[in-house]
């Protein structure tokens, strides 16, 4: 049966709201000093923001939405973007060598896979004739304009050894390195200053 198209708008939208939650998630993290949202010119190049952890320079993040990964287990990596009868674009796996984290969020949850972009790469690439092949069909409702993407579905299984983390954006307390938000902390040291008598500067 042929899928309705994807409502490119409302794709937008949607990921907006998730990439700001993810944001804030990011923020709460105890090693994390800031994150900033890239400039048009490094969105292009398929960077979204900019995060420093503590002791690290910045690091260049690409972050994804995929809507059915929580259906299909799949996380569907774009080769050709915005084809049509006459043109076509790489897709998103190709601007991976300008960024050092992927993340890939599933709105349905709220969980996220934070992944080494370089190592990620190169396992698709390596295994790309292994992959299930998919194509979607996306319209602008407003003009009416339609186009494709293609790629690949890489099982998110078999990419334990490429994950830097994992998080939950609606629990900011979950994570596997960074499990503790500020205010947990600041609510750890006070009471720790309440039972001791001390208070930190």
């Amino acid at each position: 049966m042929r899928r309705e198209p994807f409502d490119f708008e409302k794709q937008l939208k949607k990921q907006k709201e998730f990439y700001e939650a993810f944001v804030s998630w990011t923020r709460e993290r105890v090693n994390v000093i800031g994150i900033t949202e890239a400039d048009k010119d490094d969105q292009k190049k398929g960077i979204d923001f900019w995060a420093i952890a503590i002791g690290e320079n910045s690091v260049p993040v690409e972050v994804k939405c995929d809507f059915r990964l929580h259906e299909t287990g799949n996380i569907a990596v774009e080769t050709v973007a915005n084809a049509n009868i006459t043109n076509w674009q790489p897709g998103w796996l190709s601007k991976l060598y300008n960024s050092h984290l992927l993340v890939i969020i599933e709105p349905e949850a709220g969980d996220f896979h934070i992944l080494d972009s370089q190592a990620f790469y190169w396992r698709v690439v390596e295994y790309m004739n292994m992959y299930k092949a998919f194509s979607a069909r996306n319209k602008n409702k407003e003009t009416g304009e339609e186009w494709w993407g293609m790629g690949v579905l890489v099982p998110v299984h078999t990419l334990t050894h490429v994950v830097v983390d994992k998080g939950n954006i609606y629990h900011l307390t979950s994570g596997n390195r960074m499990l503790m938000t500020k205010r947990h902390r600041d609510a750890v040291e006070e009471d720790h200053a309440e039972k001791t008598g001390s208070i930190s500067g």
